[in-house]
């Protein structure tokens, strides 16, 4: 009712859970791209682990352990679509069971009705798609924005690095999946064709602010990468910094402030001691 909009509603929506959502998604690449480092540094020491120990599967996966690579942490770079997976479901079904959301238009698009598919064309007859059966009654825009957005989205994200307790077919089912990642966007055109506008509007701006965020957190990374530092611990607030951020040059920090007033009583007491008493 602020907004008076149920699109703009969803809308700032998406924005909310992207801001909370940033941290996770940030540190998620971060990590997925330190490991591919990590990856490419070990590979020399994993291929002579591989031919030392080709008998000795146990000890082979004991000394790959002692690398300390841990490939669950690329698991944190999907964390945040599966947070939101909840959210799909309450909106979906809130449009359809919440009355005041039926036949709401967004601004003066072309959505009529959040509630129902956004039926751009609508079509005189509905066409039945052959083999599957399925009736189409309308050209829908937006799953196939839908589509496109996550293609992209899909696209920017850093590929994770191979898993070297693999062996040459899981390897190869690995690679297969990294390909048919792509039919993934396929896959929501379809189900999400014939869904509420409303959800899909949701999951098209989702995808779309989540592509133009993982290119910030891709320039973010390269240019550490460039300044050699994207292995470099986090920084720890400490005598030259207040509450983490660092003091400007020439001004002293709180610690050294005190230090100085400590400093100045002591030498005002030995003066006072020092003066000759008349």
């Amino acid at each position: 009712f602020v907004v008076r909009d149920f699109g703009v509603a969803i809308i700032i929506l998406v924005l909310i859970v992207r801001v909370l959502l940033h941290p996770l998604t940030k540190k998620g690449q971060v990590n997925m791209v330190r490991m591919q480092h990590r990856m490419a540094e070990m590979a020399p020491k994993i291929e002579e682990i591989k031919k030392k120990y080709a008998n000795d599967k146990a000890r082979m996966n004991q000394e790959m352990m002692k690398l300390n690579i841990n490939p669950a942490g690329q698991l944190m770079t999907c964390l945040p679509m599966f947070i939101q997976m909840p959210i799909w479901v309450a909106l979906f079904l809130s449009l359809s069971n919440n009355i005041l959301m039926r036949h709401q238009p967004f601004l003066f698009t072309w959505i009529k009705d959040l509630t129902a598919a956004d039926a751009l064309i609508p079509f005189a007859a509905p066409l039945t798609i052959p083999v599957f059966g399925w009736q189409v009654a309308s050209f829908n825009l937006l799953p196939l924005l839908v589509s496109v957005f996550m293609y992209l989205q899909q696209k920017t994200q850093p590929k994770p690095p191979p898993n070297p307790n693999l062996s040459a077919e899981q390897r190869q089912q690995q690679d297969m999946m990294q390909k048919m990642m792509p039919m993934m966007s396929i896959m929501m055109l379809l189900i999400f064709y014939n869904m509420p506008s409303g959800l899909n509007l949701y999951i098209m701006f989702s995808s779309l602010f989540g592509w133009l965020e993982q290119i910030r957190i891709r320039k973010h990374i390269k240019e550490h990468e460039a300044a050699g530092t994207l292995h470099a611990p986090p920084r720890k607030p400490d005598d030259d910094s207040v509450i983490g951020r660092p003091r400007k040059p020439g001004k002293l920090s709180f610690f050294q402030r005190l230090q100085k007033m400590a400093a100045d009583a002591k030498k005002g007491q030995r003066t006072h001691r020092a003066k000759p008493r008349r």
